[in-house]
């Protein structure tokens, strides 16, 4: 386990991209996944995303669900980043 680890560090040493650009690459794809499931989501209005089967599969929950709060607090959070175009758009 520790070699693994060490391997993964001394790869990631090498790597040219910032950490503003990881960020910036994680930021977009988040977004996208959840500009995705905004759309998958919107003809069942009483549903908020879970995870994702096996097969990657939405599994949704109601409101009342505990991991529902996680959805709707991430979204908030992406809105009210700036440079952010068109999220606000698939609510």
């Amino acid at each position: 386990m520790l070699g693994i680890a060490v391997l993964i560090s001394a790869g990631s040493c090498n790597q040219e991209e910032s950490i503003s650009e990881i960020i910036d690459e994680s930021l977009s794809s988040s977004v996208c996944q959840y500009a995705l499931m905004t759309d998958v989501l919107r003809d069942m209005p009483d549903q908020l995303p879970r995870t994702l089967d096996g097969e990657g599969r939405l599994i949704t929950v109601k409101s009342d669900w505990w991991t529902s709060g996680f959805f709707r607090e991430a979204f908030g959070i992406f809105m009210s980043l700036p440079g952010i175009p068109g999220l606000k758009m698939t609510l």
